[in-house]
């Protein structure tokens, strides 16, 4: 998988700019919802087990 970029350009600039089109906004809506959760907790110097903790219970926070 190292080289799936490579290879994908192979095939020309449109199948770069799907992968893009697709990829951009998983990876940008999902990283700001995780530092969105992060900085919710109520303790400033909290990680993020303590913020899961926190928001969902004990159960789900280990």
């Amino acid at each position: 998988m190292l080289f799936f970029p490579i290879r994908a350009g192979f095939g020309g600039l449109i199948p770069i700019l799907v992968m893009l089109v697709l990829a951009y906004p998983i990876a940008f809506y999902c990283h700001r919802a995780l530092a969105r959760l992060c900085l919710s907790g109520a303790n400033p110097s909290g990680n993020i087990t303590e913020t899961v903790e926190e928001h969902f219970g004990k159960t789900a926070g280990w």
